[in-house]
C-alpha cells in the first residue's frame, strides 16, 4: 500500500505541474485524474477492500480543491 500511495503521489505532482502551466477545462483536468491517478490508487483494491480508502478520497479531494480553486478549509461536502 505504502508503495503504491508514493507512485499515486508522484503521478499527482505530475499532474498538479501539468494543470498549472497547460490552461485546461475542468471536466479534462478531473479525467487526467481518473485516468492517471486513480488506477494507481486502486491497483489490487478488489484485495484490500474498502478498509483502506482514505488515502484515495484524501487525494481526490485534495486534487478538487486545487481544480476548482477553492481554500484547503472548504467543506469536503461542498467541493463534491
Amino acid at each position: 500500500m505504502k508503495a503504491l500511495n508514493e507512485q499515486a503521489l508522484r503521478a499527482f505532482d505530475t499532474l498538479l505541474c501539468v494543470c498549472k502551466n497547460v490552461s485546461l477545462d475542468i471536466n479534462i483536468k478531473l479525467s487526467l485524474f481518473d485516468k492517471l491517478v486513480s488506477p494507481i490508487l486502486l491497483y489490487c483494491s478488489e484485495i484490500w477492500g474498502i478498509y483502506n480508502y482514505k488515502g484515495v478520497d484524501k487525494l481526490h479531494i485534495r486534487f478538487c480543491k486545487m481544480v476548482l480553486g477553492v481554500r484547503k478549509q472548504t467543506m469536503n461536502y461542498a467541493v463534491l
